[in-house]
């Protein structure tokens, strides 16, 4: 197997059970708000949590941090980064800050009212089955599922949509204390081929291995320890490529997004080989042109641009830097919103449909004159990307998603 790294990685064919993300998203969110109750509950209880931990001669509660003069100059913006020194996360030093916090935290929480009751009631609710989105490769669908009283995700298989699920791997094994987790990468189109990855102790680094689908046998090429955006096979099966952080690379400068969804026609069938192409400005709000006179940095690591063909179900995927605001230069009020522009061809290159996608929840929104110069508010709502459900594994990303609706009467605004 041939392995080559590109930043450029294309999507994939997924045809995903929305519904099952929906149900684990709102379910962590439960999750979450029962939690904070805890916290609410033991705030009163800190005081008293601090003598503990001065009694038991643990320091301070929460312990002090040491900060550093850790000053980064980036295009000529000064940013400090204090501490820095708790990235190296394998020290001396930064194990013993994390079991202080922890130490700190126990004798809060330890005291907390209601805590057993709250404790009891979490674990019932995070007794249940659990399921990540989908992949469909050849009429199976390959994805990760946790059942109830499980620790861990387990990889799956399963034979169209009724048929009986097959644990092709199960992490449980691989470590005593269940603190080895596997997560899956990616498909051969033929289903062949099992892209997955091994994470030891939570860490945001993984190992890529690659298993045989009908033996269950590990292949022998296996990518080494790294923190992976995005992983696909090539078409044929025969190589991957891949985009992974490295120490020193370079890096666009921002919050990473990942913007996704279908191009369809007005009965909602997928428009298969359409070209998109994206531009945007990057984080500051500075295109890469010539002719933008904005006065922000520009970022050497980041282009502004993409293309993508969509497949067979009219998908595409990009991953990006949410861009940044920028004014108007021939107003004294007009600052645009945060934007992304789309170019879409059709089957001929003559058929270009171009608008502008703008992001929910952005002050400016309120007074951009494009995007209000579009009257009815439920086509005006069809040019402001929804937020999606991020994915297990993919912190980093903030993900996005529209859908283009190229004819008929919910056809999406042109906006150029």
């Amino acid at each position: 197997m041939n392995v080559q790294q590109d930043p450029a990685v294309p999507a994939r064919r997924n045809r995903f059970a929305i519904a099952l993300h929906c149900v684990r998203f709102r379910f962590n969110i439960l999750i979450v708000a029962i939690f904070a109750t805890i916290v609410c509950l033991s705030s009163c209880s800190l005081a008293s949590a601090q003598d503990v931990q001065n009694k038991q001669g643990g320091g301070k509660c929460p312990p002090v941090t040491r900060k550093d003069s850790v000053v980064d100059v980036l295009h000529g913006v000064s940013i400090p980064d204090p501490y820095r020194w708790l990235e190296d996360q394998d020290s001396a030093e930064t194990r013993a800050w994390l079991d202080a916090e922890n130490r700190c935290a126990e004798a809060v929480l330890r005291v907390a009212p209601g805590r057993e009751q709250i404790t009891k009631r979490l674990s019932e609710l995070q007794k249940t089955d659990s399921f990540a989105t989908p992949l469909q490769r050849n009429g199976d669908y390959f994805f990760e599922k946790r059942a109830a009283g499980q620790d861990l995700y387990v990889i799956c298989r399963r034979h169209g949509l009724s048929g009986p699920d097959e644990v092709l791997l199960d992490p449980a094994g691989m470590s005593a204390d269940h603190s080895t987790s596997v997560v899956l990468r990616g498909v051969t189109d033929d289903g062949a081929t099992v892209a997955y990855g091994v994470r030891v102790g939570g860490k945001d680094e993984i190992t890529v291995h690659f298993l045989d689908a009908k033996s269950r046998k590990d292949l022998r090429d296996v990518l080494p320890v790294a923190d992976y955006f995005s992983l696909d096979f090539e078409p044929k099966g025969r190589g991957v490529y891949y985009s992974r952080l490295t120490p020193d690379g370079p890096r666009a400068i921002g919050q990473y997004i990942e913007v996704t969804g279908r191009v369809v026609d007005e009965d909602g069938a997928p428009l298969a080989g359409s070209m998109i192409e994206i531009w945007q400005a990057n984080s500051a709000g500075k295109y890469v042109h010539e002719m933008d006179r904005h006065e922000a940095p520009v970022d050497p690591n980041f282009i502004g641009l993409g293309r993508f063909v969509t497949d067979a179900e009219g998908r595409y995927k990009f991953r990006s830097i949410k861009p940044g605001a920028y004014p108007v230069t021939e107003s004294d009020w007009w600052w645009r919103p945060p934007h992304i522009h789309f170019s879409i061809f059709g089957p001929s290159w003559m058929n270009r449909f171009i608008t502008q996608i703008f992001f929910p929840g952005e002050p400016l929104n309120e007074i951009d004159l494009l995007l209000n110069a579009v009257q009815d508010p439920e086509a005006r709502d069809r040019l402001i990307f929804e937020t999606a459900p991020t994915v297990v594994g993919a912190v980093n990303f903030l993900t996005f998603r529209r859908d283009f609706v190229l004819r008929g009467k919910h056809r999406t605004p042109e906006l150029d």
